[in-house]
């Protein structure tokens, strides 16, 4: 990614404590931010449907973002590939 001049970012609904472990067994260096009250999903719109006694609660639909250097959207991607499978 340092070749791209690319940076990488993940937002997760896990709690820090959690996203902080799997940064660490992972070596990662890049930024891993926490959602864990599911905020951003909302205001994103980026909430799965589930039934309403779905026992984990909201879950976040899997988006990629590509940003400008202004940090605007450029692009955004769903996680669902419909063409084949994955």
């Amino acid at each position: 990614m340092q070749v791209n001049y690319c940076k990488l970012a993940v937002v997760s609904t896990d709690p820090p404590e959690i996203l902080a472990a799997f940064r660490t067994g992972l070596d990662a260096t890049f930024t891993f931010l926490s959602d864990h009250e599911r905020q951003a999903i909302r205001q994103l719109d980026m909430v799965e449907v589930t039934p309403p006694d779905f026992k984990y609660g909201l879950l976040a639909l899997p988006y990629t973002f590509s940003l400008k250097p202004d940090l605007t959207i450029h692009a955004i991607y769903d996680g669902w590939c419909w063409c084949r499978d994955t």
